[in-house]
């Protein structure tokens, strides 16, 4: 993708990428659960994330912690697709095991949305929002995680 289309996308999406991971971070926190500051980073794509410390976990020792990142992506960046944005979330255990995540449509033909039509990114955004929002089903899928690792 141009860096000029890439600015635009970006310029209107990392701040609602930005505010979905505070607010997931702020229900859990309100939860009592453990979490780090947001870190904002970018690459070839844009990634916000924060990590969960369970209890007898920490950064000096992180074993246990589970990674959360919220993601603006660009197709060519993860499967050579040109002119395709995505979302996404990712969980991930210390190690970089899969927990759970959410991308629309992944692995089908709708994965990818032009970023040139506002309307079609708009809707993609939507669905994602919708999904990844859910705070709660992300600190079960975490829970279950967690279970099972002490089992």
């Amino acid at each position: 993708m141009t860096t000029e289309v890439w600015d635009k996308l970006e310029a209107e999406y990392k701040p609602k990428v930005i505010a979905l991971a505070r607010e997931v971070r702020k229900a859990m926190r309100d939860e009592k659960w453990r979490c780090s500051a947001i870190s904002d980073w970018t690459d070839e794509d844009l990634n916000v994330s924060f990590v969960y410390y369970p209890r007898g976990t920490s950064p000096q020792k992180p074993d246990g912690s589970v990674d959360i990142s919220f993601w603006l992506m660009d197709a060519e960046t993860w499967d050579g697709t040109e002119n395709g944005t995505s979302f996404s979330v990712d969980i991930c255990g210390y190690g970089g095991e899969i927990i759970g995540g959410l991308c629309p449509y992944n692995y089908t033909n709708k994965c990818w949305v032009d970023p040139t039509d506002a309307d079609a990114v708009r809707e993609h955004w939507e669905e994602f929002y919708n999904g990844a929002s859910d705070a709660q089903g992300i600190m079960a899928v975490i829970s279950q995680f967690l279970e099972r690792k002490a089992a």
